[in-house]
């Protein structure tokens, strides 16, 4: 099993970065295989409604790293986002490539079906939780199960700096019930 670790921030080897390898460690205790992948290298084009995807199971647009990451996304066999929290909500990189993603990967043939996606937000100070819900609307509308943690997995700047208790209980706890639901899911 592998889970792909979407580390969506512009920063490669920042908060985010530092949630999602935690994370890893995690799931490789679990025995699960993981990836980090850093959508933050360059542009993320934003949708361009024009149906072509539905022709060529694909984006039109292949100047950018959407059409990759869409094929990481269905061949892992489930994924979290490790997102920036900008203004109350995920950063426009991450907005853009999941507004393409599902939409070409999930209308026509719903490829994402039953697939357990987690995420784990990062703020400064708030708006962690409404970040969280503008990823979950991806998920919910593909009627993927959601990786939940205790309480929202959301953490601030200052928490993973100094890796304390909430850290690690967020983390563990996504990896941990990305586990579970993969577990179950294989022995179905």
């Amino acid at each position: 099993m592998k889970v792909l670790l979407i580390n969506a921030s512009p920063h490669e080897h920042g908060h985010n970065d530092t949630a999602a390898a935690e994370t890893a460690v995690r799931l490789r205790e679990h025995g699960i295989d993981s990836e980090i992948y850093w959508l933050g290298q360059g542009e993320v084009h934003a949708c361009l409604g024009c149906d072509v995807c539905m022709k060529i199971d694909r984006c039109v647009q292949d100047d950018d790293q959407v059409n990759a990451l869409a094929e990481k996304m269905i061949a892992a066999d489930g994924f979290i986002v490790f997102a920036p929290v900008y203004f109350g909500g995920p950063n426009g990189a991450l907005c853009n490539a999941f507004d393409r993603i599902f939409y070409f990967r999930t209308v026509k043939n719903q490829l994402f079906h039953g697939k357990p996606g987690g995420a784990v937000t990062v703020c400064n100070t708030m708006g962690a939780e409404t970040a969280l819900m503008g990823i979950y609307r991806y998920y919910n509308t593909c009627q993927m199960p959601i990786v939940s943690a205790m309480g929202f997995p959301t953490l601030t700047m200052e928490m993973v700096r100094t890796k304390n208790e909430r850290f690690y209980t967020v983390v563990n706890a996504v990896a941990d019930n990305m586990a579970e639901l993969l577990n179950r899911k294989e022995n179905l």
